[in-house]
């Protein structure tokens, strides 16, 4: 086979329903950078500088991931995510089922970790964060780029309405 060589000035690539081993389905991960280079065989590719990340939680993918790591403890759980941060109702089961609310915001740690904070809780209108701490620690992190292949740094994390935004940044290996 002809050796081959090749580059594009600009690239950008779009990967939906990204299901990573551990946290919840990205709905969307955007990377974009400039100046790649192609060489083959076999196939190799790689960048001249960091590529921007974009990565996308929806409201429902969130709830999913709830759902599945605490649906023993928080029943009839509700997420909520808008500008503000995320909204979490329903029942957490103590003795017996009683509502809750809480109050929580993503956070960047460490630059390779998104965790959820607790910002307030409720238990039947008492002020009660050590319960629901304790539940949300068992999801903590959220997303965890530690565990990629790859050098993903995060930059910012921010709610929105029915998301979560993630910006981060891919460096090339070697680089």
């Amino acid at each position: 086979m002809k050796p081959m060589q090749g580059s594009a000035e600009e690239v950008t690539l779009v990967l939906k329903n990204v299901r990573p081993p551990e946290g919840p389905t990205l709905s969307e991960v955007a990377l974009g950078s400039t100046g790649l280079h192609i060489s083959g065989p076999p196939l190799g590719a790689f960048l001249d500088r960091p590529a921007g990340v974009h990565v996308t939680i929806k409201t429902h993918d969130l709830q999913e991931f709830i759902d599945k790591n605490l649906g023993d403890r928080f029943r009839d759980c509700v997420v909520h995510v808008t500008h503000e941060g995320i909204r979490l109702e329903g029942q957490i089961k103590a003795l017996l089922a009683v509502p809750f609310t809480a109050e929580v915001m993503p956070i960047v740690k460490g630059d390779r970790q998104i965790e959820i904070e607790l910002i307030s809780a409720s238990i039947m209108g008492a002020s009660t964060p050590g319960m629901v701490q304790s539940q949300l620690d068992k999801l903590n992190p959220v997303f965890d780029t530690t565990k990629f292949p790859v050098d993903l740094r995060l930059v910012s994390v921010t709610c929105e309405y029915g998301q979560i935004r993630i910006v981060g940044e891919l460096t090339p290996l070697g680089q």
